[in-house]
C-alpha cells in the first residue's frame, strides 16, 4: 500500500488455530468517503476478487464495508488469504481498514 500501516492486531484465529487474524490501520487522506472508498478497491482488488460491499446506512454516516471470503467464491492473490474484510468511515476513533485471516 502507498499509505502508511500501523498493525493492530496479529494473532492465531480462535476457532481455527492454524490461521491467524491481522488487523491493521490506514489513513487514507482521501477529500471523500467516496474516494477513500475507490483507493481501497483499487488495493483490494489487487488481491482478492470479488468483493461483497455494503454502505452507508440512513444511521452511520459515511461508513462503507466490503467483504471478501473464499468460502463464497472469491479468490485470492496472495497465498493464505481466505477471508478478507474492510471497513471505511469518517469517524475520528481508530476503526478496523482492513483485516485479513
Amino acid at each position: 500500500m502507498p499509505h502508511a500501516i500501523e498493525i493492530e492486531i496479529y494473532e492465531r484465529y480462535w476457532k481455527f488455530p492454524e490461521l491467524a487474524e491481522l488487523r491493521f490501520v490506514s489513513p487514507l487522506c482521501c477529500g471523500t468517503p467516496e474516494d477513500a472508498l475507490l483507493t481501497t478497491l483499487q488495493w483490494a482488488w489487487k488481491v482478492a476478487t470479488p468483493w461483497s460491499l455494503s454502505g452507508p446506512e440512513p444511521e452511520v454516516r459515511h461508513e462503507f464495508e466490503g467483504i471478501a471470503s473464499s468460502n463464497v467464491g472469491a479468490s485470492f492473490s496472495v497465498a493464505g488469504i481466505e477471508w478478507m474484510e474492510f471497513t471505511i468511515t469518517d469517524r475520528q476513533e481508530r476503526p478496523s481498514v482492513d483485516r485479513a485471516g
